[in-house]
């Protein structure tokens, strides 16, 4: 929007040189009032997607987002100079599993921070703890089910996202081994598509940031990851695993 002033020749005593002053401070005020201007400072930073403030009930999408902003999630984010970490306020072992887990999967949907940056490091540190091979079974039909979700909804729209569930499903597989098999192949169906996909493949840059992975971080190719998650379900889950993978994705041998 653009501000225009127009002044009539001066009737009164008022000089010429008074006019131009009182024109000039007129037009400051104007520019100073438009909306444009007044965001200048701030608009290359419009476009990132962010949450509502701690505490907030606004900014996400999912009930992982309103958990999280309620206090209801047990952990909370801490910022750093060099990276960012998990705070837990309880201890691995006192950890509601059966609650908490399904809903921080559900998570890996947002895009905005740190919504999402809280649930895939909430999801790798609950599968990477000693205690995750006997509190995870018991609940994998609901775990299985808000992953195969993440999975359908995020492998077009949010690569990050569609990375963060394949390092998610490594870490389950290593948990609870062959208990994962009767479950795989609900979620073989992305996968195989992500693996038939035209090219080299596709990349995603910030899941691995938040994994247990000495050196975390660069880029992930995600039809190689892909390739890697069917080799780690079959080798925790055996000849049963192998048999159910190569019936859905033929393409996959040993």
């Amino acid at each position: 929007m653009s501000y225009r002033t127009s002044y009539s020749q001066p009737k009164s005593s008022l000089s010429t040189s008074k006019v131009k002053a009182k024109a000039k401070s007129s037009s400051a005020s104007s520019v100073l009032a438009s909306p444009t201007s007044l965001k200048i400072s701030s608009s290359r930073f419009d476009s990132i997607p962010r949450g509502g403030g701690f505490g907030s009930k606004t900014g996400g999408k999912t009930a992982f987002a309103v958990a999280y902003s309620n206090g209801s999630i047990p952990c909370r984010l801490v910022t750093g100079t060099a990276k960012m970490a998990l705070e837990w306020k309880q201890t691995f072992e006192e950890i509601d599993y059966e609650s908490i887990l399904p809903l921080c999967v559900e998570g890996l949907k947002e895009i905005a921070h740190p919504y999402f940056t809280v649930a895939k490091m909430a999801c790798i540190e609950l599968v990477s703890a000693e205690i995750a091979h006997e509190t995870i079974p018991p609940i994998l039909p609901e775990v299985i089910k808000r992953l195969r979700e993440v999975m359908v909804t995020t492998s077009r729209s949010n690569l990050d996202a569609f990375a963060t569930s394949l390092e998610f499903l490594i870490g389950l597989s290593n948990a609870v081994t062959e208990s994962l098999t009767p479950h795989i192949t609900l979620l073989l169906s992305p996968i195989a598509a992500e693996m038939m996909k035209a090219g080299s493949g596709r990349t995603s840059s910030a899941a691995k940031s938040c994994t247990k992975t000495p050196g975390g971080g660069g880029e992930i190719n995600l039809k190689e990851k892909s390739l890697e998650v069917l080799q780690i379900l079959e080798e925790n889950g055996g000849e049963e695993a192998y048999e159910i993978i190569h019936k859905k994705i033929p393409t996959y041998s040993r």
